[in-house]
């Protein structure tokens, strides 16, 4: 019995640093590309064009990620 309650907390353990890991690799990977689509705009761009040019920003990001995700695929298929 105790040996089988060894055995459970390890694996708990085990299960909870996997945990803990992924939770500070996510808010350390979002913290800075998520804020700077924000605040460089609001630091660059005039107070009348603001919130324009922010979405332009933001959408230009967007695009630019998908369009990387597309040419990763095309560069696999194409080193074969």
């Amino acid at each position: 019995m105790l040996l089988f309650l060894l055995k459970l907390l390890y694996y708990i353990f085990k299960i909870l640093y996997i945990f803990v890991f992924y939770c500070l690799l996510l808010f350390s990977l979002n913290a800075g590309p998520a804020m700077t689509t924000y605040v460089l705009p609001a630091q660059t761009f005039p107070i009348e064009i603001r919130s324009t040019y922010n979405g332009i920003s933001a959408a230009c990001g967007k695009v630019g990620a998908a369009v990387g995700a597309y040419m990763v695929i095309i560069i696999f298929i194409t080193n074969k």
